[in-house]
């Protein structure tokens, strides 16, 4: 995680996404999730949305609430996917029952409230 965020040491995105997917192939929920943000975001690895969404998934189905958020947004926004309004509430609402506090959950939820609006 060090390399991935430059914690006592420089940041190193290859070797970052080196150790996420050793720890991934072993199943690490949270390995998992780094991975796919290394691959959403082109950090250490060309960008794949597809593989992102698929590490998320496999985050996600161990219960890991950051991972759950993704998929919504994956959802919303129609990242890698087709764009899904029914599932992306499903995952959002999946992320707020186990009690994520994020500021950007709530923002998705007034954009969606926006849109459905307009």
């Amino acid at each position: 995680m060090n390399n991935y965020n430059g914690v006592g040491t420089k940041i190193n995105y290859k070797k970052a996404f080196y150790y996420f997917q050793k720890a991934a192939e072993n199943g690490n929920k949270f390995a998992q999730y780094n991975l796919g943000n290394c691959y959403k975001n082109g950090e250490g690895v060309e960008k794949d949305a597809n593989k992102a969404f698929l590490l998320y998934q496999k985050s996600a189905e161990q219960g890991y609430k950051e991972a759950l958020f993704q998929l919504g947004d994956f959802y919303d926004k129609g990242i890698g996917i087709e764009k899904d309004e029914k599932k992306s509430i499903y995952w959002y609402q999946k992320a707020l029952i186990m009690e994520m506090s994020m500021p950007n959950f709530i923002l998705q939820i007034v954009i969606y409230s926006i849109r459905k609006r307009s």
